[in-house]
C-alpha cells in the first residue's frame, strides 16, 4: 500500500489531485490510502502525532504556512519521505532542491504528466523497501527507527500494538495490520490474529505455537498455520 498526503487549501485542486492518484492506482492495480488537508497546521497535527506517510503532495501557496516552509518542517524530522510540489508558479523550483523535492510539477498537468511522476514513485518505493532495514514509526511528535533485526515480536490488544525489541518494548497507536504492510513478509509472519514474529528467532515450531529465543512462546492459529510454516521453512532454506 502506498499512504499519499495532499495538503492544499483549494479543495477543488485537492480532488482533482485526489482524482489523478486514484485513477493511476487503479490502473496498476496498487492499493492505496489518501488523505486530504487543507492546511500545513492541519498536516502537520496529524502526521506529528498519528501518521506516517510514503508521498506527500504540497501546493506552494497556502494561507498560514506555504507548502516550502512546511516542506522545511517535514525535513526536520523525515528526509526520506517523498515530497512533490504542485503549483501554477515556478519561483520556487530551486528551492524545491534544497528540500530534496522529488518532483516539481507546473500546472496544468495531465495524466501524462502525473502519471509519469508517480511511476518513478512506485520504482523509488519499491527499490527503497528492498534496501530498508528498518521500521519507521511516529509517537506524538517524535519518530522512532526501528531496525528489523532487533525486532523479536509484535502484539496487538485494543487500539494498541507492542514491539518488543532486543533492549526495550515500543508501543504504538496502531492496528497489526498497518504493521504487517509495511514489514518484509520473507522475515515476519503475522502467526496469530494478535502476533507478528521475526522469523529470524524462531527456535522451533509446531502445530499450535511458536517458541522464540528465551524461550517465548506465541501462539499460532489454525488459519494461519500453512503460510506461518512455509514462510518458516523458505526464510531458513534461504540462510543454510
Amino acid at each position: 500500500m502506498i499512504k499519499f498526503a495532499i495538503c492544499e487549501d483549494e479543495i477543488i485542486q485537492a480532488e482533482i489531485n485526489q482524482d489523478y492518484i486514484k485513477r493511476w492506482a487503479d490502473k496498476n492495480n496498487i492499493e492505496y490510502k489518501i488523505d486530504i488537508f487543507e492546511s500545513a497546521e492541519k498536516f502537520l497535527f496529524s502526521w506529528q502525532y498519528e501518521e506516517v506517510y510514503d508521498v506527500i503532495i504540497l501546493d506552494i501557496r497556502m494561507k498560514s504556512m506555504s507548502g516550502m516552509e512546511l516542506a522545511r518542517n517535514i525535513r526536520l524530522k523525515d528526509s526520506d519521505v517523498i515530497i512533490i510540489f504542485i503549483s501554477g508558479i515556478d519561483d520556487y523550483v530551486f528551492d524545491g532542491y534544497n528540500v530534496a523535492a522529488f518532483n516539481y510539477l507546473l500546472k496544468p498537468i495531465n495524466d501524462e504528466k502525473i502519471f509519469n511522476v508517480l511511476d518513478r514513485v512506485k520504482e523509488k518505493l519499491e527499490k527503497d523497501k528492498n534496501a530498508k532495514q528498518f521500521l519507521l514509526l511516529s509517537k506524538g511528535k517524535n519518530i522512532f527507527k526501528i531496525d528489523y533485526d532487533d525486532i523479536f515480536y509484535i502484539i496487538a490488544f485494543d487500539h494498541y500494538i507492542d514491539i518488543h525489541s532486543k533492549n526495550e518494548i515500543y508501543t504504538f497507536n496502531r492496528k497489526i495490520s498497518q504493521l504487517e504492510e509495511l514489514l518484509p513478509k520473507e522475515n515476519f509472519v503475522r502467526c496469530h490474529r494478535s502476533y507478528i514474529v521475526n522469523i529470524k528467532y524462531v527456535k522451533n515450531i509446531n502445530k499450535n505455537s511458536l517458541l522464540l529465543e528465551d524461550d517465548i512462546k506465541i501462539p499460532i492459529s489454525k488459519t494461519r498455520m500453512d503460510n506461518t510454516y512455509n514462510t518458516f521453512i523458505n526464510y531458513f532454506a534461504k540462510t543454510e
